[in-house]
C-alpha cells in the first residue's frame, strides 16, 4: 500500500468524480464560477492511497501578496475581515517576508471544505494534515492556513488544532433555513419586533406599483447591467459595462438555464432591483444583487428581491435554505438569517 500527498496546479481529472456530490464549495462548477477570488492560482491538495484519492482540497500556493481582501491570509490575519468585528488578528505586525511563500486552504466561494472517500474519517484526515505539513516544509513554506472554516469543516480544525495549527474567528456566514410554508409563514418566523417592518415593507412595495417576476435569465440583460455597474459603484468597487455584462454570462455558462432563478422588481420605467440566485441542491445562494439608488422607491425593491420573495417562493421550489454568504449582517439577521460561524486556522514555520 503506496500513500503520498500531491499537490497540483488546477483540478485533477478525478475531482468532478470525487467532488461532485461534496460540499457545494468544491463542486467543480462553484470552483470555475469565479476563480480569481483567489489570492493566487487554484491548487488541489490530496491524500493519495494506492493511485485513488481519499482525501481533498483546494487553495492556492503563493509566492507573493494578493490584493484579494478577503483570501490572501495575510491581509486577513493581519488586518481581519472588513466589516467584522471580533479579537484582535493574530498577524499584527507581519509583513509579507514573514509569511511567504505561503498556502493557504480555501474554496473560491470564501468556505474550506474536503471532500473525498475519507474526509470524515478522523484517521484519515490526520494523515491529510501531516502530509499537507510535511510538503509544506519540503518546499520551505513559512506558513500554512485555512480560511473561513463553517461547522462542516469541525474535523479539519480539530486535525489542524492538534498539529499546533492557531485558530481564530473570522466572521459569519448568512443562511436563512425554510422552515415554512406560505409567506405569513416566514413573516410569523421572524422576530417578533421585526414582523411589523416586515409587512411595512411589503405593504409599500405592493403600494408602490411595482411588480416582482420571478424568470431565468436572458441571452442579453442590459437593465441588470446597468443596476449591477451601480451597486459595485456605490460599494467603491466601480465596474465597467463589458464588465458587469461578463459576471452575467459567467452565470449562465457555469450553471446552465437550470440553475440560475432570478428575482427582479420592475416598475414602468426599468428594473428597480434584483437579485441572482443559483439553485444547488435544496438551496437558492445568492450571487448577484443590484438596485436603483436614488429611485423613491429602490429601498423596497432590494428588500423585495432579496429577501420577501425568494422567501415566498422558497417552499414551491423545493429549497430547504437561502444562502446570503459572508458578513455581520443585522440586515440580513432581522429577515430571518442565523449566522454560521467561521474561523481560520495558522501556523508559521
Amino acid at each position: 500500500m503506496s500513500t503520498s500527498f500531491e499537490v497540483t496546479p488546477g483540478l485533477p481529472d478525478w475531482w468532478a468524480a470525487v467532488a461532485g456530490d461534496g460540499p457545494r464549495c468544491l463542486r467543480p462548477a462553484w470552483l470555475s464560477y469565479e476563480p480569481d477570488r483567489l489570492p493566487g492560482p487554484l491548487h488541489t491538495f490530496a491524500l493519495i492511497r494506492d493511485g485513488r484519492p481519499v482525501v481533498a482540497s483546494v487553495g492556492a500556493r503563493l509566492t507573493e501578496a494578493s490584493p484579494r481582501r478577503f483570501a490572501d491570509p495575510l491581509l486577513v490575519l493581519r488586518d481581519g475581515v472588513p466589516g467584522e468585528s471580533g479579537p484582535p488578528a493574530p498577524w499584527q505586525g507581519l509583513t509579507p517576508d514573514d509569511v511567504l511563500p505561503a498556502a493557504v486552504l480555501l474554496a473560491p466561494e470564501y468556505e474550506t471544505a474536503l471532500t473525498g472517500p475519507g474526509a470524515a474519517d478522523p484517521s484519515e484526515v490526520e494523515h491529510f494534515v501531516a502530509g499537507l505539513c510535511a510538503w509544506a516544509r519540503a518546499e520551505s513554506l513559512r506558513s500554512l492556513s485555512a480560511l473561513y472554516l463553517g461547522p462542516g469543516a469541525a474535523l479539519l480544525a480539530d486535525r489542524l488544532a492538534a498539529a499546533g495549527f492557531g485558530s481564530v474567528p473570522l466572521g459569519s456566514a448568512n443562511v436563512i433555513e425554510v422552515t415554512w410554508t406560505d409567506p405569513e409563514g416566514y413573516v410569523a418566523g421572524l422576530p417578533y419586533k421585526h414582523r411589523n417592518i416586515a409587512r411595512y415593507e411589503m405593504r409599500r412595495f405592493t403600494e408602490s406599483g411595482a411588480r416582482l417576476r420571478i424568470r431565468p435569465l436572458q441571452d442579453t440583460e442590459p437593465h441588470l447591467v446597468e443596476l449591477l455597474m451601480l451597486h459595485a459603484r456605490r460599494h467603491g468597487t466601480p465596474q465597467s459595462e463589458a464588465g458587469a455584462a461578463a459576471l452575467l454570462e459567467r452565470v449562465r455558462e457555469t450553471f446552465g438555464p437550470d440553475g440560475p432563478v432570478l428575482f427582479v422588481a420592475e416598475s414602468e420605467d426599468g428594473p428597480l432591483a434584483f437579485a441572482l440566485f443559483v439553485r444547488c441542491g435544496g438551496e437558492l445562494v445568492l450571487v448577484l444583487t443590484g438596485t436603483r439608488y436614488g429611485h423613491p422607491h429602490a429601498s423596497v425593491a432590494h428588500f423585495q428581491t432579496m429577501f420577501y420573495a425568494p422567501a415566498a417562493a422558497a417552499p414551491g421550489l423545493g429549497v430547504t435554505a437561502l444562502v446570503h454568504g459572508l458578513g455581520d449582517d443585522a440586515t440580513k439577521r432581522r429577515r430571518g438569517a442565523r449566522q454560521v460561524p467561521l474561523s481560520a486556522a495558522f501556523h508559521r514555520f
